[in-house]
């Protein structure tokens, strides 16, 4: 089934104004996932966040990540605001991730889940960062067994069925993943 963007904006519009407040579990996503980054470097020139919706990872991007250029993404336009109140001179981008453009090429493409939204993933990714996509998504698989009953668990997760569908989609998309790369290895 196509992804229905129109639905997907409309459902985190309706939630901006109180989701800091009770997307903890989105929250401990972000800690850990600055955390892992700051293992392989803490300096890049250009970032670009994906799906910055208010700006759970943007703040600890701005505190733990030295960066020259910063460029945000989200389907809700009203995410510049919260984005541009914790890093002033963010370029902002809305719409669809895949169909924006950046004056720069970013040597840090970050996001907290939401590449689960995107049709296609393996199409949607450039081959050459492929083994790094896949590091991700296996760091975002252990997260998932490490945190699925709790969020199955959580009175403030709204679809919880969600997050189990995409820890499956994760195993899918890893094994097309390697896949793609054993192909292109043995070329």
């Amino acid at each position: 089934m196509p992804t229905n963007y129109k639905h997907i904006k409309k459902q985190f519009e309706k939630s901006m104004n109180d989701y800091n407040k009770n997307a903890t579990v989105q929250d401990l996503m972000a800690s850990k996932m600055i955390i892992e980054l700051s293992k392989i470097s803490t300096n890049f020139e250009t970032v670009l966040e994906l799906g910055a919706g208010t700006g759970l990872l943007t703040r600890r991007i701005a505190k733990n990540i030295k960066f020259s250029n910063f460029y945000a993404n989200d389907l809700i336009e009203k995410s510049k605001h919260y984005i541009q109140k914790i890093i002033p001179n963010a370029m902002f981008f809305a719409g669809n991730a895949l169909k924006i453009k950046t004056p720069r090429k970013a040597n840090l493409i970050i996001s907290n889940a939401m590449f689960q939204w995107f049709e296609n993933l393996e199409k949607s990714i450039e081959s050459k960062f492929s083994k790094e996509i896949l590091y991700c998504m296996k760091k975002l698989v252990e997260w998932y067994n490490e945190n699925q009953s709790e969020i199955q668990e959580n009175q403030f997760v709204v679809n919880k069925r969600a997050h189990y569908d995409i820890h499956c989609n994760l195993h899918e998309y890893i094994k097309e993943l390697e896949n793609n790369l054993k192909e292109s290895l043995s070329l």
